[in-house]
């Protein structure tokens, strides 16, 4: 009778450590997750790319990008750069052209 309480006790003791596991993997994955969308608006932030209105979306490896950026060569090293963080597989590209920067003749224009 001994020997049923031991294998009892001792999957029981499985079992546990395995719900315990299960729930730090999760909340790893959680954490990754909001470190790489962080991680991500970051960089769209910063020079060269001055990105605005950013929003990053990481899930099972795809990483979508939305905003707004200044041009097709920008919206194409935004792509590249937030491609190289750990973890993106894949980066779907959603960012849309905002013109922030007015020509000296629209200045001239608007005078």
């Amino acid at each position: 009778m001994n020997s049923h309480y031991d294998i009892l006790s001792s999957l029981a003791l499985g079992f546990l450590v395995l719900a315990i596991s299960g729930c730090r993997t999760n909340k790893l994955n959680t954490t990754k997750k909001a470190d790489i969308e962080q991680t991500a608006e970051t960089i769209l932030k910063l020079d060269p790319i001055n990105a605005q209105e950013v929003e990053a979306n990481f899930e099972s490896g795809v990483l979508t990008i939305d905003g707004l950026v200044e041009d097709s060569s920008t919206k194409q090293l935004a792509a590249e750069s937030v491609n190289e963080i750990v973890g993106v597989k894949q980066v779907e590209n959603e960012l849309s052209f905002s013109k922030t920067k007015k020509t000296a003749l629209e200045v001239l224009n608007n005078w």
